[in-house]
C-alpha cells in the first residue's frame, strides 16, 4: 500500500464514493440483503433506491427469491462477507453476470481476509472493508474499484483525531474487569430486548483521520488475522460449552473475522449473555442495527435478531468459565 494512500472515514462512505464512480442515479435499484444493518441503507439513500433480498439463517441469500425482485431499474446487487466469513463468490458473479448487474462486495467485516489467495473486497465491480472495526481506530474504511484499491479524494475533508480518546479506550480495553466495573458505575445498561435501541447514527463523508491511518497502514495484517482465528476457535469451544448454537465451526481460511455470531436458546438466554459481557467487560452485542422498515415489516429478520450474539475477536474468552455459574 502507497504511502500517500487516503482512506475513507467508514467503509459505507468508500461505498457510496464507488457507486458515484459507476454513475448510479436516483432512480436505479441496488438488491441488499434484508438482514444488513441500518447504516447501508441510510448511505444509499443518498444515493439511489434499493430493495431488499432475503437471507436465510446461514446469511446465505434465499436464491430462489432474488432472480423474481430483478427489475429493469436494477444495477446492482451487493454480496456481503458476513463476520468475516466468505460468500459463495462464484454464485454472486455467475448471477451478476446473468442479469446485467455490478457487483457490490461488502467486506466490512473481513478486512485483509483472503479467498484463493485474493483479497475479499476485489471480486465485485465495487468493494469496501473497514479495517476500523477490526482495529477500533476512529475511523478507516477502504474501497477497491475493479480490484484496484482506490484512495479517498484529497478533496474530501479529513475527520478530525481524538488521541486521548483513543489512547484511553485502547487501555481500558486491555483490562476487562476494569472496563467492566467502569460500564457499571458511569454508564447506564443498555436496553438489549429493543432492536430500535440500537440504531446506528450518521457520519458525515470525510476521509480517515492520520492517526487511524498511520495504524492501519502499520499494522501486520497476516499476523491480526491468525490472532482473530484462534479466537474465534477459543470462544466456539466456550459457545458449545455453554449451551449456543454455532453458525459456522470454524472461520474461513486466511480470514480476518470481526466476531463470532451464536444462537442463543431463546430470548431470555441471549439477554442474559449480553448482561454477563457487559458487567464483565467481554465485548458480546447483537447484530445489526436493523432498519425501522425491516423491524416493522420482516418478522423472518427481528425473530433472528433477538436470538444472535456476536462474541468479539479482540480478546479471549474466560480461562474458567460454566453455564451453571448462571444465576
Amino acid at each position: 500500500m502507497k504511502d500517500t494512500y487516503a482512506f475513507f472515514a467508514h467503509a459505507r462512505t468508500a461505498m457510496v464514493y464507488g457507486l458515484r464512480s459507476f454513475d448510479i442515479s436516483n432512480n436505479d435499484v441496488v438488491l441488499i440483503p434484508d438482514y444488513i444493518c441500518s447504516a447501508v441503507p441510510q448511505a444509499l439513500s443518498d444515493v439511489c433506491k434499493f430493495v431488499y433480498y432475503p437471507v436465510n439463517n446461514d446469511f446465505t441469500p434465499d436464491w430462489s427469491k432474488l432472480n423474481k425482485i430483478v427489475g429493469d431499474e436494477t444495477k446492482a446487487i451487493m454480496m456481503v462477507h458476513y463476520f468475516g466469513q466468505s460468500q459463495h463468490i462464484e454464485k454472486f458473479l455467475k448471477f451478476s453476470k446473468e442479469y446485467g448487474l455490478l457487483l457490490i462486495e461488502d467486506n466490512s467485516h473481513g478486512h485483509s481476509g483472503l479467498i484463493n489467495e485474493r483479497v475479499l473486497g476485489t471480486y465485485g465491480d465495487i468493494g469496501f472493508s473497514s479495517p476500523r472495526k477490526i482495529l477500533r481506530t476512529n475511523s478507516g474504511g477502504a474501497l477497491y474499484l475493479n480490484g484496484d484499491l482506490v484512495s479517498a479524494p484529497n478533496t474530501m475533508k479529513r475527520i478530525e483525531s481524538n488521541l486521548i480518546k483513543n489512547k484511553c479506550r485502547s487501555f481500558i480495553n486491555n483490562y476487562k474487569a476494569l472496563k467492566g466495573n467502569l460500564r457499571k458505575v458511569f454508564f447506564k445498561s443498555p436496553n438489549f430486548i429493543d432492536p430500535y435501541y440500537y440504531k446506528e447514527s450518521t457520519v458525515k463523508k470525510y476521509r480517515a483521520d492520520l492517526y487511524s491511518e498511520k495504524i492501519i497502514k502499520s499494522t501486520d495484517w497476516k499476523e491480526i488475522a491468525s490472532d482473530r482465528r484462534n479466537r474465534w476457535d477459543q470462544w466456539a469451544e466456550f459457545a458449545i460449552n455453554n449451551g449456543l448454537k454455532l453458525i459456522w465451526e470454524k472461520p474461513s481460511d486466511n480470514s480476518c473475522p470481526w466476531a463470532l455470531p451464536v444462537y442463543a436458546l431463546n430470548k431470555d438466554d441471549k439477554v442474559y449473555w449480553l448482561k454477563w459481557g457487559w458487567e464483565h467487560g467481554f465485548d458480546i452485542f447483537p447484530w445489526p442495527s436493523l432498519s425501522p422498515e425491516i423491524i416493522e415489516h420482516s418478522n423472518d429478520c427481528v425473530d433472528r435478531w433477538e436470538l444472535l450474539l456476536c462474541f468479539s475477536l479482540h480478546k479471549g474468552p474466560p480461562k474458567e468459565f460454566s453455564y451453571a455459574n448462571k444465576s
